[in-house]
């Protein structure tokens, strides 16, 4: 009598561990199922987020600009957005020893698809460099022909004071390698002017 009772015992236990072992695995399940749903939901929130440039956006970073005439390499030459005509011609391999640098605004703001021609030095002969309002403005309070040496050739730069063929030749030189001068002062930076130099040209030239 007293081993049914026992036996009884252990079979209620056993079904009782059966039926939380059970319970337990099945709360696992559910929980493994619910923390998928949750990555996948989380992947796909990630996917919807990623942006992906337009073929647009991307054509519009990169310039693409022919340069011909008296240049090294003439072509087509790709450039990234917001470039100068300078860096044009520096991809074109650079001016060529007849080049008229002179005869080209290389401080311009370059656009997709625009042409760039470098006249030869022949081809530049009696060209004559526009005058801009700042320059018109110089001549007509000194009441004397102001001279833009962005603009001007070397035989005009050696009408200024203490400007010689040599100097005239390095003012040209050194616009064509580092742009267009943005103001008057910075002529001191051409080798052979120094400031004795500029004091006696300063009011007669412009930028």
């Amino acid at each position: 009598m007293k081993g049914r009772k026992y036996f009884a015992v252990f079979v209620v236990l056993a079904v009782l561990f059966c039926v939380s072992g059970c319970e337990r695995d099945k709360n696992v399940q559910i929980y493994d199922r619910i923390s998928g749903i949750e990555s996948e939901s989380v992947t796909l929130s990630d996917r919807e987020t990623e942006v992906v440039p337009s073929s647009e956006e991307t054509e519009s970073s990169v310039l693409y600009v022919y340069v011909c005439g008296a240049v090294e390499y003439p072509g087509v030459v790709e450039l990234p957005a917001g470039s100068r005509v300078f860096e044009a011609i520096e991809k074109a391999g650079g001016l060529s020893g007849e080049a008229a640098g002179f005869a080209v605004n290389q401080a311009a703001a370059l656009e997709d698809g625009q042409q760039i021609t470098v006249p030869t030095k022949e081809e530049a002969s009696g060209w004559e460099p526009e005058r801009d309002a700042r320059t018109a403005r110089a001549e007509e309070s000194s009441g004397e022909k102001i001279i833009n040496i962005n603009e001007a050739a070397a035989e005009e730069l050696t009408v200024l004071p203490g400007i010689g063929k040599a100097k005239a030749e390095s003012i040209v030189e050194y616009r064509e390698s580092a742009g267009r001068f943005g103001s008057i002062e910075e002529i001191k930076n051409v080798s052979g002017i120094g400031e004795a130099v500029f004091e006696k040209i300063k009011d007669k030239i412009a930028v």
